[in-house]
């Protein structure tokens, strides 16, 4: 989930998307979580992603209409649940998340006047590179998803070669969100650095 979410929300940092996510402390989504009768809910901060992580420790089996619940209840909080539950959950926030994300880039596409334009993308059927070159070209960008990580992976160099925050309506942006508005998964390569 945290690929998509990332992704998601750096399409919000370009542009706001009301009512994706409800943003709520942790202790809100842990206690509307103890709410869905699954048990104590803690939360960890877990400092490899910078992030708070909201632990269910489950006395009984979880069911799936818990697992609902919990979803709801979360936000955008990652949730750790017991290993037999866990799958579940994850395949409920995956596809929210990817409905969110191809939402917004069709949106942010659509005010862009190029939604029309974006080539058809169907996973195991459509190649690779030649919608990977489609979407360079129809967002008048060259290499962003071509590097030495493969047509999947957002090209570090060019992204480093991109100054200033992304644009609304700049090559960084469109990419982006036609990727996300058709589909084509792609991954993010970090360039954290660790704290002093």
């Amino acid at each position: 989930m945290m690929f998509i979410l990332a992704a998601l929300l750096a399409a919000q940092a370009i542009s706001p998307m009301p009512g994706a996510y409800e943003l709520i402390t942790p202790k809100v989504a842990a206690a509307r979580i103890v709410r869905c009768g699954v048990g104590p809910v803690t939360v960890r901060s877990d400092e490899a992603i910078d992030e708070d992580v909201l632990v269910v420790v489950a006395k009984r089996a979880i069911t799936d209409e818990q697992i609902a619940c919990i979803a709801r209840a979360a936000s955008f909080y990652d949730v750790d649940l017991p290993r037999d539950a866990q799958p579940r959950l994850d395949a409920i926030t995956r596809a929210k998340s990817a409905a969110l994300v191809k939402v917004e880039g069709r949106r942010w596409l659509t005010t862009h006047h190029l939604l029309g334009k974006l080539p058809q993308y169907e996973a195991g059927v459509t190649d690779d590179d030649s919608f990977a070159r489609s979407v360079e070209e129809l967002c008048g960008a060259s290499g962003p998803l071509h590097s030495q990580f493969g047509v999947h992976t957002l090209n570090p160099a060019w992204a480093n070669q991109q100054k200033g925050p992304p644009e609304e309506d700049g090559p960084f942006a469109c990419v982006i969100n036609a990727a996300l508005a058709s589909g084509f998964e792609f991954a993010v390569i970090g360039n954290e650095q660790a704290k002093p």
